[in-house]
């Protein structure tokens, strides 16, 4: 059984093969084959996600020095001539007024 185990599962060459979890739940035990089963499927419903993330942060990374990357703020107080602390503590401002005037 170990032999079988190490041929088909246990080796550098099988990473892509799919796990023989009937022969690791007979070998070692009904958790320890739960266990494996678990971690093949988390491992793979982790797959999409990552690929989202890398398209992500190359877009991201493409797209830094671009006009699109800086906030609207930045971009309006360029236009306006204004700093941007000043435009920031405009917006806040309204923001507290608009909250404590609210019944």
């Amino acid at each position: 059984m170990f032999q079988i185990l190490y041929e088909e599962w246990a080796r550098w060459g099988c990473w892509y093969k799919k796990q023989p979890l009937f022969l690791i739940k007979t070998y070692f035990g009904d958790k320890v084959g739960l266990y494996f089963a678990w971690l093949g499927f988390y491992t793979l419903m982790l797959i999409p996600p990552s690929i989202l993330g890398v398209i992500s942060f190359m877009y991201g990374a493409g797209s830094l020095g671009s006009e699109t990357n800086y906030p609207t703020l930045v971009r309006r107080a360029s236009k306006e001539g204004t700093s941007v602390n000043h435009s920031f503590n405009a917006g806040v401002n309204f923001a507290i007024r608009r909250t404590l005037a609210a019944p």
